[in-house]
């Protein structure tokens, strides 16, 4: 009988600490949220005094991709849409932890690679708010490396036709 009881208490109190860390798991998710629209909120003050402009809140953007021959569509949706001086930014806010370290933080890099990849852009910006920091992050993009190899190409192909020119000029 004492044995019955003693496992019975053990399992009692098992399911307490299951139940009170459960419950602390839920604090600790509705304070964050709390803190994060919080955030939000005072970010759109702190980048109008920037002299951001804020064209949209929480806008779903859509992107595809292709896998195996099938399109894929993605949404995505950064806080903020800006513009400063007629360019285009994506601005993304954090606090607490996720900012101070955000070049290690891997989760944050790649939400912002997604969100620069997803639209056309200036630059996306991690909005600090713990700091009341604006950090402009830019990405190098595909886009780029395809000019720079175009340019060339255009290069190597006027050299030849130069070449041409000149050699059906003077024979």
């Amino acid at each position: 009988m004492k044995i019955e009881l003693f496992i019975i208490l053990i399992l009692v109190i098992y399911i307490l600490i299951i139940f009170i860390k459960s419950e602390i798991s839920k604090f600790k998710v509705k304070r964050n949220l709390k803190k994060g629209l919080l955030g939000e909120i005072k970010a759109a003050n702190f980048l109008q005094k920037k002299g951001y402009k804020i064209i949209s809140y929480q806008k779903e953007v859509r992107y595809n991709y292709n896998a195996n021959g099938e399109e894929i569509e993605v949404r995505v949706r950064p806080d903020y849409i800006v513009k400063k001086n007629g360019k285009k930014y994506i601005a993304e806010v954090k606090t607490g932890e996720f900012v101070s370290d955000f070049k290690k933080n891997s989760q944050t890099r790649r939400q912002l690679l997604e969100y620069d990849f997803a639209m056309d852009n200036y630059g996306t910006l991690l909005i600090d708010m713990e700091k009341d920091k604006i950090i402009k992050i830019e990405f190098k993009k595909k886009k780029n490396r395809f000019n720079i190899y175009l340019l060339r190409l255009l290069l190597i192909f006027s050299v030849l036709i130069n070449l041409i020119l000149y050699y059906y000029i003077n024979v």
